[in-house]
């Protein structure tokens, strides 16, 4: 079953240019915690069209920040005790690039999986991601630009502010 990641819109891209210097501000004026993910990338998905074969493990947060829940938007600000923990996840080396990544969460808001896949490219094999608290389970997943589902591993992690994975994007 094909997986359809919507195209950004035009503007998107703009907003995401004008986001940049709040990005760096709320991300504690540290290049490792600019995240790219803004409520525009993010797109509900089925769960039924995820393979969870190709998903990797699902697994609980541990981020022991100010926030445990989503707090409107807040847990993705550091400076102000958001989220810091995160993964690192590479797909395989034949996989095609780019691709989306997506994920799976299990919340106590939602019992029910939630799906969620991001419209930004990701045109390099690695991609970071927040974990989240304890009150969150997740899988992650990726969907080649054609729509198939390719298999990603997670591959490490870190701490933002440590300034470690600098190199790899963080959505």
């Amino acid at each position: 079953m094909k997986i359809k990641v919507e195209k950004l819109k035009p503007w998107t891209r703009l907003c995401d240019k004008l986001y940049l210097p709040i990005m760096f501000l709320v991300g504690g004026f540290k290049a490792d915690s600019i995240q790219e993910t803004h409520p525009w990338h993010i797109q509900k998905l089925n769960h039924q069209l995820i393979d969870a074969e190709k998903a990797s493990p699902i697994f609980r947060g541990n981020d022991k920040s100010v926030f445990k829940k989503h707090a409107i938007f807040l847990f993705h600000m550091p400076i102000l005790g958001g989220w810091r923990d995160y993964s690192i996840y590479e797909i395989d080396e034949n996989a095609p690039t780019p691709f989306n990544v997506g994920w799976i969460e299990i919340s106590p808001e939602h019992p029910n999986p939630s799906v969620f896949v991001n419209k930004l490219p990701i045109y390099e094999r690695k991609i970071r991601l927040l974990d989240g608290s304890s009150l969150y389970q997740m899988a992650v997943f990726a969907v080649s630009k054609d729509g198939r589902q390719i298999p990603v591993t997670r591959v490490g992690g870190g701490k933002l502010g440590e300034n470690k994975d600098s190199d790899i994007r963080l959505f």
